[in-house]
């Protein structure tokens, strides 16, 4: 049978490899054997030779010997050929156990596994012409991409493995890769040998010849970076002495022969190989279905379906078939993509397809997709009229093994269910955009507008589009580019004008840096490979920060759903997780030319339509997408582009073909933007725009700046056109565009909007000279207007947002409109009016009181008579009062001829006081908006201080001199009710001294006040004089005087008996009490026996009147307080 076989560009992320030198694919014309059917091993096809009986053949080829590499796991890890090759690195834990079919030790891998033995070019030199590849293997899955058992590949070499579940040989000669291949099933043990002979390339399989292409010139091409010269079993080399493409299965040995073996000594071998194997004949198992895909989708949208099948343990069923039956009222069926070989799927009628499948059944849960995924079914939904769930359901299974019906032979017998939410329209959802905002109100009946008023919100955006390309770095950085002039050179950042010049893009350069806002100081997450960063950017957090079991790498994109698969509750759900959660009929959409990403890092039942794009469409896929009616109800759309990685991997990154093959991207970018202004969506669409990771020589994956390195563009109708970012990771991406959409991130996306200056409030916006409408909010005194300037269209609904700043609300009249909504909450005023014609004047609204700082617009969204929504320019203004400031203007020109010099005699609290009025009063006059009672409660302070300018210091030193001289006072020689006086006004004296603001007449008050208290001090008198007086006076006898005389003395002397028992009496009083009695005593008069008077005065010769030091001591301090108060006087006069 005659086929075209085409050399097929084969991707890889990290893993991901062109293997050939050219870019197209090239169509080679070719002859193949195929056996349609999978090779099965029983006693009929094993060819048993006797050997003593075929002297010849046994003879020949026993002599047959692995010359360049022999390692059979019986023996252990090492090589028996005469090259003895070293085993130079083991990776990952490959297990060497003994296998009870084969009776002998072999090499399990587990698909993250491998052993890798170094090459090099005299090896190479010795099998360039002809060579034999020769395996004993058991595949435990078959999976879709390539995975490898025995295989050193990376632009050139050859290689045994799958490749899209199919049996394999690569082999890279005359020019192209030459691929024969066969069919082989899960859980067999296989002869594989893979034969180059100058002429074909043929791949045999149990001894038997299974499939040929021809070669047309001699010459086998190996690697030619030395990073990739080592032959690997349980995976293929990649150009970092390193594996990929790793593969589950079991291996028994690998061998390579210089020569070409023929057909007999191959089928030798193969009967060689199988000799004492126990290898039981193959039953019927029981067979699983699964139908997996999101919970819900909008009416008239996309939706897809994975179907699954696995069988329970590995069994004989080679072929099923089965209805698929779902609501034709409600889903109609658009195709298939991701279709597993071996599968087909007719719609035999509306509502019914028939899915035939002879792939290969794998015993892997159904989170392989790899090798349990049919494919994935695309359909569109109708029109509904409710809300309502349909059910799709598989019907009519069988089950054949070698053209029998076997189906009743199993134990239960398969079918699956799936049911499907479809979501109408939202009721107040009248423009079709998802949302419920003005729009929506303006087209609305007046029996629903305040109904709908009341859930409305503002969203400035109501899309994402999320364009990555892949392998990019920082190509957009106007001032540096990273340049190589050889892949064995580190690119480093470089900006003279002759590297520059090699950048040709005119386009996209002023896109990113002239109406974008964009980041080249932003870094991948680590590692620098495609799974880690896309995982990243879809998942909102880094990829080292999540468990284990969510660290996708290149290979378990390509193998495994995303570690949410089948769990209740989603750990790290995607941003399509958090739109579905925060909008549950909205729909959105993912394209991939890398489909690892639509497989293995969005969730499958994440509500997305992904698609496959084909090399260099990814960009057009989505300028597509956006002309449909789907987009207008799509929040997020995502794109990856995967040309500049493939150019990286093939020709080195960051040298001329890189920077030459960057221009075309031009084109890419303007297709999607002329798409988004051609439907109107370009103002309510975010864009972001990123690189996954840099790279240099042929790779990436490393912490050097040109893998590390890349960009991240913003851009919008908010955006800060022409902004240089700074900082950011591919983590902040999903949390950036959840923040544009207004939908709280989940908790667990730790990345965030990086750079806020990257965006613009509403009243910010008029930097951005659009033609627009622009809404005014003037405030004059207690009033506010809003009113529409520059109409575009006809406005019917305005949904605003005011900020009152604690000003009371009293009346809004809306100027001829309806009020729908008017709330405060937050101190932020709510006010949702419409119109029946075009308003110029939108609402006046009347507060309590003025404002020095009045309430303002803080967002608004104008709604036209066709329900488009209006994100308008803003403008804030406050028109001053008449106000009269010319009585705070001369108490200012007053206060300012106040020099440093008078401040320094007042005191401090004055002065403080004084300046602090005087600047408040000079921003006054300076604010044009102040109000008239501001100025004038600024003018009443300025006045009261400056009035107080003549509180001048007091002058204490006399003060202080007193007090100085007045402590040394003792206590005991005062009486107390003096003495507690005095102690008051020192007390009082003290203080005032240690106050600094204490002005002249409360010092002058405090030393009157300690003076007179000086004055008032009384010493204790000294009463022995008076005591001695009395003591005498108490002897005289009545009889020997006068009576008139005695009754003078008699009186004087009870008075100063008197005057000494008194406790508060003073030295006069006590002097004057013996003075009087000393002159009574003088003037009795005696009388001798005759009768006669006698003279007395002699008696009172020796009596004292007291101390006189004393006296003296208390006169001089009271000369003394009298001279400094008299002083003190004349100096404040």
């Amino acid at each position: 049978m005659l086929f075209f076989v085409f050399d097929i560009l084969r991707l890889f992320k990290g893993g991901k490899r062109m293997k050939t030198n050219n870019y197209v694919i090239s169509l080679l014309t070719a002859m193949m054997i195929v056996s349609q059917s999978p090779v099965v091993i029983n006693a009929n096809n094993v060819k048993n030779y006797q050997y003593d009986s075929i002297g010849n053949i046994v003879k020949q080829n026993e002599s047959l010997q692995a010359d360049i590499f022999n390692v059979d796991f019986s023996d252990g890890t090492n090589d028996l050929s005469p090259l003895l090759n070293q085993l130079g690195k083991t990776i990952g834990n490959p297990k060497i156990i003994e296998s009870d079919e084969l009776h002998k030790n072999i090499a399990k891998f587990d698909g993250s596994s491998a052993y890798l033995y170094p090459f090099n070019q005299e090896k190479y030199q010795k099998i360039n012409q002809t060579v034999t590849m020769e395996c004993m293997v058991k595949f435990n899955s078959i999976p879709s991409g390539e995975h490898d058992i025995f295989s050193n590949q990376q632009s050139g070499g050859i290689g045994l493995g799958l490749n899209n579940g199919k049996l394999t040989f690569f082999a890279h000669v005359g020019g192209s890769y030459r691929q024969p291949v066969s069919t082989v099933k899960v859980g067999q043990w296989y002869h594989i040998v893979g034969v180059i002979d100058g002429k074909e390339v043929k791949l045999y399989v149990n001894g038997q010849l299974q499939s040929t292409v021809t070669a047309p010139s001699a010459g086998i091409k190996y690697p030619t970076s030395s990073g990739a010269w080592n032959m690997v079993l349980g995976a293929d080399s990649d150009s970092s002495n390193g594996a990929q493409s790793y593969i589950n299965a079991d291996l028994s040995f690998a061998r390579i022969y210089s020569s070409a073996l023929s057909d007999d000594g191959i089928a030798y071998l193969s009967d060689k190989a199988f000799a004492g194997a126990d290898i039981e004949e193959l039953k019927p198992q029981d067979i699983n279905l699964g139908l997996i895909g999101s919970e819900g989708i909008s009416e008239n949208g996309q939706w897809n379906l994975n179907i699954h099948a696995n069988e329970v343990k590995v069994g004989s069923i080679d072929k099923i078939e089965y209805d698929l039956v779902y609501d034709s009222d409600a889903l109609n069926y658009e195709g298939v993509q991701h279709k597993m070989s071996g599968v087909t799927i007719l719609e035999e009628e509306k509502g019914r397809l028939h899915i035939v499948s002879s792939a290969t059944l794998s015993t892997n849960d159904f989170n392989i997709y790899a090798t349990t995924r049919l494919g994935k079914l695309n359909f569109t939904t109708e029109d509904v009229t409710d809300t309502k769930t349909v059910t799709i359901k598989t019907e009519n299974f069988k089950a054949y093994a070698q053209g029998k019906d076997v189906t009743e032979s199993m134990t239960n017998y398969p079918q699956a269910s799936k049911d499907l939410k479809i979501y109408s329209q939202e009721k107040f959802d009248l423009n079709g955009d998802g949302v419920i905002g003005a729009g929506d109100i303006a087209l609305a009946s007046d029996d629903l507008k305040d109904d709908i008023a009341s859930q409305a919100n503002i969203y400035p955006y109501k899309h994402v589009v999320i364009l990555t390309i892949d392998g990019a770095g920082t190509v957009w950085d106007p001032e540096y580019m990273y340049y190589t002039t050889s892949n064995s050179i580190l690119p480093t950042k470089q900006n003279s004008p002759e590297v520059l010049a090699k950048r040709k893009n005119v386009y996209a350069m002023d896109l990113l840096n002239k109406e974008f806002a964009t980041s080249y100081s932003a870094q991948a997450v680590t590692p620098s490979i495609s799974a880690q960063n896309y995982s990243s950017i879809l998942h909102g957090v880094p990829w080292k920060d999540v468990p284990s079991e969510y660290q996708v790498t290149n290979d378990i994109a390509g193998q495994k759903y995303y570690a949410d698969f089948n769990k209740e509750i989603a750990k790290y759900p995607s941003i399509f997780k958090a739109v579905n959660s925060a909008f549950p009929s909205r729909q959105n959409a993912a394209f991939a030319e890398w489909t690892q990403i639509l497989n293995g890092i969005i969730e499958p039942d994440a509500q997305v339509i992904s698609k496959g794009s084909a090399s260099k469409e990814s960009f057009y896929d989505v300028a597509n997408y956006i002309k449909t009616d789907d987009f207008k109800n799509t929040a997020v759309v995502y794109m990856q582009s995967d040309w500049m990685d493939h150019v990286g991997h093939s020709t080195g990154y960051y040298n001329d073909t890189y920077w030459a093959e960057l221009e075309q991207y031009d084109d890419y970018y303007k297709a999607v933007v002329d798409a988004l202004k051609e439907t109107g969506e370009y103002d309510e669409t975010l864009i972001i725009t990123n690189a996954d990771h840099g790279g240099n020589a042929y790779n990436h994956g490393s912490s050097d700046p040109s893998n590390m390195d890349i960009f991240i563009g913003i851009g919008g109708q908010t955006v800060d056109s022409g902004k240089k970012l700074t900082g950011g990771n591919n983590a902040d991406i999903s949390p950036i565009a959840l923040d544009a959409l207004r939908i709280n991130k989940p908790t667990s996306m730790t990345g965030e909007v990086f750079d806020q200056s990257a965006f613009l409030s509403q009243d910010e916006m008029s930097k951005k000279n659009r033609d627009i409408e622009n809404i005014k909010m003037e405030v004059a005194g207690k009033s506010a207007a809003l009113t529409l300037e520059n109409p575009k269209s006809e406005t019917r609904v305005i949904d605003a947002v005011i900020d009152l700043n604690g000003q009371n609300i009293t009346s809004i009249n809306p100027n001829g409109g309806t009020i729908l909504r008017q709330s405060i909450e937050d101190d932020q005023l709510k006010l949702t009016i419409s119109y029946t014609g075009q308003p110029t004047t939108l609402a006046t609204i009347n507060f309590e009181t003025e404002s020095s700082t009045p309430a303002k617009l803080s967002e608004i969204m104008l709604g036209d008579e066709s329900g488009n929504e209006i994100y308008p320019d803003i403008e804030n203004n406050v028109i001053a009062s008449l106000t009269n400031k010319q009585h705070l203007q001369i108490a200012v020109e007053l206060a300012n001829q106040v020099t440093e010099e008078q401040l320094d005699k007042v005191v401090p609290v004055v002065v403080a006081e004084f300046k602090a009025a005087l600047q408040e009063a000079k921003e006054i006059l300076e604010n044009k908006n102040a109000l008239q009672s501001d100025i004038d409660a600024s003018f009443e302070r300025l006045a009261s201080v400056m009035q107080k300018l003549e509180f001048f210091k007091g002058n204490k030193d006399i003060l202080k001199a007193f007090i100085k001289q007045v402590s040394s006072l003792e206590e005991n020689k005062y009486s107390q009710i003096s003495w507690l006086e005095f102690t008051k006004a020192l007390n009082e004296a003290n203080t005032l001294i240690n106050n600094e603001n204490a002005l002249q007449y409360e010092v002058d008050e405090a030393y009157t006040n300690l003076v007179t208290a000086f004055l008032n001090l009384r010493l204790i008198p000294n009463k022995d004089m008076l005591q001695n007086l009395i003591n005498q006076a108490n002897n005289y006898i009545q009889t020997n005087y006068t009576a008139a005389s005695w009754n003078v003395f008699k009186n004087e002397l009870e008075n100063a008996k008197i005057t000494l028992n008194n406790p508060d009496v003073n030295q006069q009083e006590i002097d004057n009490a013996v003075t009087a009695l000393t002159n009574a005593i003088a003037n009795l008069q005696t009388i001798d026996t005759k009768g006669n008077k006698i003279n007395n005065t002699d008696i009172i010769s020796s009596v004292k009147t007291g101390d006189n030091n004393a006296i003296t001591i208390f006169v001089t301090l009271s000369l003394l307080s009298t001279a400094g108060y008299i002083f003190l006087k004349k100096k404040r006069k």
